[in-house]
This record gives structure tokens, sequence and C-alpha cells, in this order.
């Protein structure tokens, strides 16, 4: 069973935490069938986001999903960073394993904004000579709540169909509002259950809250890991004038958690 989830957000080192978290010696492995004729080396870092209780592979059941994982005690990781804002994934995880601890990374909110869009350009799922970020996000104000209300109406539907596509696109100022979503995450898990990390400590090598709550050991030379940072080629430095969109966020996620942005 799984027993901690990195639930997000995307764009905010849920990559670095994770092959962090992979050098563990109580850390067990997850990989698949394929995956599992090749070496150790070639295993230990086979799979990182399941995706399965954002709806995308739910329909495979709970006994693919726990197959992934070799049958012995340790944490057990999915870190899928869709799961902090979809609405039905809180739930779905609580009715799965109540006891799991959830790790969410957060990041200055414009920042991750900026990147979210450049991942995007990247991966040809935005024309930036179509569509700014400023465009996009007066589309996600007219139309992204209503869509969530009238028609992703169940987990599957936010990875199905154009509806679910859209979300995916047009989400960049939700996803950065993370009091927003956490607090759906509260009404499932305790306080104790919960660490909301800084992204700005983990690219510093500072891991200590994480291990802390983990209650292991701690690493050394962690800042040798791999990690996302600067490796897209088609990244661009924008400064969209979109700040005062979390500053209300901002200073509940500061007078909850201590993260000030």
């Amino acid at each position: 069973m799984v027993n901690l989830f990195i639930i997000g957000e995307a764009k905010c080192g849920t990559t670095f935490l994770w092959s962090a978290l992979q050098r563990l010696p109580e850390t067990i492995h997850a990989f698949n069938e394929r995956e599992r004729s090749g070496n150790l080396q070639t295993r230990m870092f086979a799979r990182k986001e399941f995706h399965f209780f954002d709806g995308i592979n739910i329909n495979k059941g709970l006994s693919w999903y726990n197959s992934l994982f070799k049958e012995s005690d340790g944490i057990k990781i999915d870190a899928s960073p869709s799961y902090l804002s979809n609405p039905f994934t809180p739930r779905l995880v609580h009715e799965y394993n109540s006891k799991a601890k959830i790790i969410v990374m957060v990041r200055e909110p414009v920042e991750r904004v900026v990147s979210h869009y450049n991942w995007l350009i990247k991966h040809r799922k935005v024309n930036e000579t179509e569509e700014s970020i400023e465009s996009m996000i007066e589309f996600e104000f007219k139309n992204i709540d209503k869509l969530i209300k009238e028609k992703l109406t169940k987990p599957m539907y936010f990875w199905r169909g154009s509806e679910s596509a859209t979300f995916r696109k047009y989400s960049l100022v939700r996803r950065s509002r993370y009091i927003n979503n956490i607090r759906n995450w509260q009404k499932y898990f305790k306080k104790s259950q919960i660490l909301v990390v800084d992204s700005r400590e983990i690219f510093k090598g500072d891991f200590s809250k994480v291990f802390n709550f983990l209650n292991v050991d701690p690493l050394e030379n962690i800042l040798e890991l791999p990690h996302n940072k600067n490796k897209n080629p088609f990244k661009k430095n924008y400064n969209p004038p979109i700040a005062e969109y979390f500053e209300q966020s901002n200073l509940e996620l500061k007078n909850e958690f201590g993260i000030e942005y």
C-alpha cells in the first residue's frame, strides 16, 4: 500500500524531491513489468507518477496499482503532481489509505505560472504567438469553475475528453493558489499528516523538514542529484502583471504554514 503521496504542485520541484527520496534505504522502488527485466540502476527511477487517483489509471484497479511495488515494508511513493488540484483525489486517497503522509511542494506563484506556461510551449500545447499568459488566465477565470461544476463531475473526467484537456491547459492560476487546494486535503487528513514545503529550501539542499516528517536519517550530497531546473530550451523570461491574483492565497499560506511569497 502506498503510504507517501507527493501531490504537487507541478513545476515546484516534485521531481527533485522524489529523486532524493529514491535514495533512502527505506524507499520501496516502483517499476512496471517491462522495467522489472532491467538492471537495478534502470529500475530505481523507473516510475514517479502513477496518475491513479486523478482518474487516468483508476479503471486499472487497486490490484494493478499495488502491484507496482515490491511486497515489503518501507516508504512507497506516488508523486503525481496533478493530485493537489483535483477535487476528487483527497477523498479517494483517504479511502485508500487514511494513514498516508502527504507532501505538498510550493513555489512563488507567478514563477510557477511562467514555468508552467513555458512547459506548455515546450510540449506544443500552446502557441505563444496566439495565446499569452494573460489571455490564458482570462479564459481560465471565465470558464474553468463552470467547467468543473457542470462537466468534470467524476474523477476520470479530469483526464478524458476535450473538457479535461481544457482544464489541464487553463488552470495556471488555480494550481498556483496553493492554500485553496491544500484545504481540500485538510478535510480528509490531519495536520500532522500534511507537510507543505517551500521549493526554495529543497533547491538549497535543505531537506530537514522532509526527513523529520518521514522520520528517516538525512542523506548527503543531495544537490548532486538530477532535477529539472533550466532544462527547457524553449524557456523564456516572461513577467506577466498577475501578482495581484495571488495576494489573498499567499497571505493565507503565510498565516497557516509560515511560507511567504
